[in-house]
């Protein structure tokens, strides 16, 4: 065989096969990082939020006085102080009248308050915009861990993030509300986890504390954690129900996981007592449904109909 043969020949041909395989293992990462690096740019915006300015004067002013705002003195319509009780206007959700006449709420972000004041006094607004940005970036990344805990192929949980991206991204301005998706979703993270541990546990439930005074929404951690100790449940009792006998092994990993979630909700409970107007804060968020559902608000039923009447006959379409 001459030397053209042999150096012609399919044995001595380098095969492209490494040269894609090595091609398929990066191109995952690639996507990943570039929906990550979309996902990032979607939260590096003006500050637009039109109510970002009070949360600002609140925060300032907590740490001027340190004293948490609970009664508006920037608002002229409210009555005066020594209006008789019969003459008050109705409270709103998680307000009331205090024994001076003044009318006060339970302000519900005032930890994001002082941190956004605390961030504006020490880089203007270039630091509240990278906070924006930070924020939402550990927002997607939280994503990103619960699809690759749950499985999911790193291409396809890239293509998730951009999906999120289009369809939140008009809640990406920084408001008191981006720190609350920002705590639900490493509740969420955490959560997923196949084991949870006592420093995971006691994680969600500081994350919870966290949450209660960052904004309203914390009711969505409770019913995270809600959910999952249900499926839990479930999960436990469905061999029972289909008449099916469990292994020793099995059961007992359903129990364990069964009580630390049991233990993390009414951990996470407590703790949303654990703010400067405990049960009123609490219940803020039930008092909101119904105000709005009686007053008419956002297609909220008129007291009526929601009683259970019906329209009259001549008002019927």
């Amino acid at each position: 065989m001459t030397e053209k043969n042999r150096t012609t020949s399919p044995h001595n041909l380098e095969s492209p096969q490494p040269a894609r395989s090595a091609w398929a293992k990066v191109l995952p990462y690639a996507a990943i990082a570039a929906a990550m690096a979309f996902a990032v740019c979607l939260g590096v915006r003006p500050l637009s939020s039109p109510d970002l300015g009070y949360h600002l004067a609140y925060g300032d002013d907590f740490l001027r006085t340190g004293r948490i705002v609970d009664c508006n003195e920037y608002v002229y319509t409210l009555p005066p102080a020594d209006t008789p009780p019969d003459k008050r206007p109705e409270p709103g959700p998680g307000c009331w009248y205090d024994e001076d006449g003044k009318y006060r709420f339970a302000n519900a972000n005032w930890g994001t308050q002082v941190v956004v004041s605390l961030v504006n006094r020490a880089w203007g607004t270039t630091g509240l915009c990278v906070l924006g940005a930070a924020l939402t970036a550990g927002i997607f990344t939280f994503c990103l861990l619960t699809m690759l805990r749950l499985g999911v192929p790193r291409v396809l949980a890239a293509g998730g993030i951009i999906l999120i991206g289009l369809t939140a991204y008009e809640r990406f301005m920084l408001r008191p509300e981006l720190f609350g998706y920002f705590l639900l979703t490493a509740q969420m993270c955490l959560l997923i986890g196949r084991r949870l541990g006592i420093v995971s546990s006691m994680v969600l439930i500081l994350l919870q504390l966290i949450f209660v005074n960052m904004h309203s929404y914390f009711l969505l951690g409770l019913m995270l954690t809600g959910a999952f100790f249900a499926e839990a449940a479930l999960r436990r009792a469905w061999p029972a129900i289909r008449g099916r006998q469990l292994g020793e092994t099995d059961r007992r990993a359903m129990n364990i996981r069964l009580m630390i979630l049991g233990v993390v909700l009414a951990g996470q409970i407590a703790v949303s007592f654990v703010n400067p107007w405990t049960w009123r804060l609490v219940t803020l968020p039930f008092q909101t449904v119904l105000f709005v559902n009686h007053n008419q608000i956002n297609g909220g039923l008129p007291p009526d109909l929601a009683a259970g009447q019906t329209l009259p006959p001549d008002v019927h379409p």
